[in-house]
């Protein structure tokens, strides 16, 4: 089926099937530009809070909207040996789990993110982790955990601690320990005497990299629209010459 347009004639379903790539693929370059510019609104946002002085947890969780990124300071205490160690974490090429305890507050139990251990040999086993049992004062950051929804855990309850789960996710959490948990996971401050490694990494992938991606996305819908001209030329070019 072809559509005329005075000596041109143009084949209507591939001359559809091109131009919807094209535009297909514009929409990614330009949903790579939007995501890169939401990347830096977050990164500026992370360098204005964790430039301020620490907050109270209370303070935090009484203000609307949203509260990651910044500094807080907590008291309280860990409740013993409900850990939770985060599977398939990678650190410097090694894998390795997060390991989150859950810690009693003056406003609720609150996730606490201990920071990254090596996984051992054998799958059997968990990494030996133990927190202390006195009052403890807590430095670090906010966090809201983004849920991959690829994951389901089967996991429910259980009466055998420590548990290795897929991700943080707190309602999965707050079922597996029957306690009611804030919305929030607490990251703990960088601290080199500690055994775990705490490297928070809240932008995965840099603005840098969407636009990398757009142009390459630009880039291919320029091509796509070229060929695509060049093969209704030739089409017709054919047509003319029988």
């Amino acid at each position: 089926m072809t559509l005329k347009l005075g000596r041109y004639r143009i084949p209507i379903v591939a001359t559809l099937i091109s131009m919807l790539a094209f535009v297909t693929m514009l929409q990614l370059g330009f949903w790579q530009l939007d995501r890169a510019e939401q990347k830096n609104q977050r990164l500026k946002q992370i360098q204005q809070r964790q430039q301020s002085q620490s907050y109270a947890l209370n303070e935090l969780l009484s203000q609307k909207g949203d509260i990651r990124d910044y500094p807080i300071e907590v008291k309280g205490h860990f409740i013993q040996e409900k850990l939770f160690f985060i599977d398939n974490r990678i650190v410097h090429g090694q894998i390795g789990y997060h390991v989150v305890a859950l810690f009693q507050t003056n406003w609720g139990v609150l996730a606490v993110n201990l920071g990254w251990i090596k996984a051992p040999a054998t799958r059997e086993l968990l990494p030996l982790v133990s927190v202390p049992a006195s009052q403890q004062t807590l430095q670090g950051t906010l966090a809201i955990p983004d849920l991959n929804p690829m994951i389901n855990d089967s996991l429910k309850t259980t009466n055998t601690w420590p548990v290795r789960i897929q991700q943080i996710d707190l309602q999965q959490m707050q079922t597996v320990s029957q306690l009611n948990l804030l919305p929030i996971v607490l990251q703990l401050a960088p601290d080199p005497s500690q055994p775990l490694i705490r490297q928070w990494q809240a932008v995965v992938m840099p603005p840098e990299k969407h636009i990398a991606y757009a142009i390459q996305w630009f880039g291919l819908a320029s091509a796509a629209l070229i060929i695509t001209i060049i093969a209704l030329f030739r089409y017709n070019r054919e047509i003319h010459n029988e």
